[in-house]
């Protein structure tokens, strides 16, 4: 049997079905006039956005009763989210030594350091040379996942780059 919710019912569980259920539909669930102002604001759209890229989402902005309690740092590095599809454990970010890069519109990943955080279970090594560049400190994240068959976003509200295996 299948038990998934839909992206829609997913966010009315969190919002007006979670409301609702505290009998507190008339103060909260929507943004309405007369209604308590909580929300997130997100990096992405979560309604559109590959089901894959969810997980990995970054709360940009946090909003209780109309006041801002979290905002996220505009940094000025991109971060680089490395998580396993179907693990518990999501996973964290990166931290390396050279930061991935934003040239012309393309996203460029440190090699080695990316490489050894994936470890050896995700990729071939015989496959790292294939990769155009590869004798250079960066390769671009999207001829880097297609070559092992991972899947990798740049997400510019957060300067973040997910990726999944």
């Amino acid at each position: 049997m299948n038990y998934n919710l839909s992206r829609q019912d997913a966010l009315r569980s969190f919002t007006t079905w979670g409301a609702y259920a505290q009998f507190a539909d008339n103060l909260k669930g929507l943004l309405e006039s007369g209604k308590l102002a909580d929300f997130v604001i997100l990096d992405r759209d979560i309604m559109q956005c590959p089901v894959e890229d969810i997980k990995s989402t970054q709360v940009l902005e946090t909003v209780l009763g109309g006041e801002t309690v979290y905002k996220l740092e505009t940094l000025q590095k991109a971060r680089v989210w490395i998580w396993k599809l179907g693990e518990v454990r999501t996973g964290g970010f990166l931290q390396p030594h050279d930061e991935p890069r934003i040239v012309q519109g393309k996203v460029y990943i440190p090699l080695s350091e990316t490489a050894a955080a994936l470890g050896d279970e995700v990729l071939c090594r015989s496959e790292i040379s294939t990769l155009p560049g590869f004798q250079e400190k960066f390769v671009e994240l999207e001829a880097f996942c297609k070559t092992f068959g991972l899947h990798g976003n740049y997400y510019e509200l957060s300067n973040t780059i997910s990726i999944m295996f």
